[in-house]
């Protein structure tokens, strides 16, 4: 199910110079990742598909759901920054959303849920301004679920915090996206691994990529090395040598386990290398990828773009 549509969306700086251009995208039930260097266009698409932003072209169709839902409800928002009254207390900030957002008469359940839901029922009557940067995050991630909208907007949500309150923004982040469609801007690749399977890479304003983060660099050439057994040293040095590649050999262990390095090579042709080795007797015990795969399969779909 489709609930949240960006058509052909173009927003210009200056009169010339594309924030977006010609972004067309559909969004489900779930967590997307939305992923880019800096200046790629992530915080513009999302501010524009919050509404705080205006664009020059194009159009963003959210999908209300059986029986609708008031517009200010229908989408949440947190920015990379929340700027909130440091003078109120939690509880009464959260009260003060629920107006703006029209919840009149379940409020006080609605503020319940979403201070369990995000961690914050230990400083409900805390004085925002006496917040710690975790706890003010989680109040950011509440203020933007406070209606249960049906798309939720997440510019950075996990930025700067620490382990613990990272585990804890993403559970609820995870628990809310049952339900709703949910976006994560971030520029983070272990985050975006870590709470998506699908993401939309950006780069100058166009989609580079979109698809399974699995998938990202598949086809790419990269270097592996592997660990394998081998009773004859001399013979596995002459199989990698038949390759015609730059690999070399290394030993770990005298007379038994050696290292392999397979250079630039994608996923379908280092399999065929290992079933080589098996072939003449060596046990293939290891395979790992040299260097950040993750990060040069990023680098490259933006290169591409």
């Amino acid at each position: 199910m489709t609930c949240l549509a960006v058509v052909d969306l173009r927003k210009r700086y200056g009169g010339t110079t594309y924030a977006l251009d010609g972004v067309t995208r559909s969004f489900g039930i779930g967590i997307t990742g939305l992923l880019g260097p800096n200046g790629a266009g992530k915080s513009t698409l999302i501010r524009c598909i919050a509404g705080v932003e205006n664009w020059d072209d194009g159009s963003v169709e959210v999908t209300l759901g059986a029986g609708g839902r008031r517009p200010r409800r229908a989408v949440g928002y947190m920015p990379e920054v929340v700027a909130f009254p440091r003078e109120l207390r939690v509880r009464s900030y959260l009260r003060l959303v629920c107006s703006a957002k029209g919840v009149r008469k379940a409020w006080r359940g609605e503020i319940e849920e979403k201070l369990l839901l995000t961690g914050l029922a230990p400083v409900a009557d805390r004085v925002i301004g006496n917040l710690s940067k975790g706890y003010r995050q989680r109040l950011g991630l509440a203020q933007a679920m406070i209606g249960n909208p049906p798309v939720l907007l997440l510019d950075e949500p996990v930025s700067s915090l620490d382990p613990i309150n990272v585990v804890d923004v993403r559970r609820s982040i995870r628990f809310y996206a049952r339900s709703a469609c949910v976006v994560v801007s971030t520029h983070q690749l272990a985050e975006a691994t870590a709470l998506s399977d699908r993401v939309v890479v950006l780069d100058r304003g166009r989609v580079a990529y979109d698809g399974p983060m699995s998938d990202l660099g598949r086809g790419r050439q990269l270097t592996f090395e592997l660990e394998v057994l081998a009773r004859d040293g001399d013979a596995l040095r002459v199989v990698v040598d038949s390759w015609n590649a730059a690999g070399h050999v290394r030993t770990i262990r005298a007379g038994e386990a050696y290292a392999v390095t397979v250079p630039e090579v994608t996923e379908a042709e280092l399999a065929r290398r290992v079933a080589v080795l098996v072939s003449e007797g060596c046990g293939v015990i290891g395979v790992r990828p040299v260097g950040d795969a993750l990060e040069e399969a990023f680098a490259h779909a933006v290169g591409n773009a």
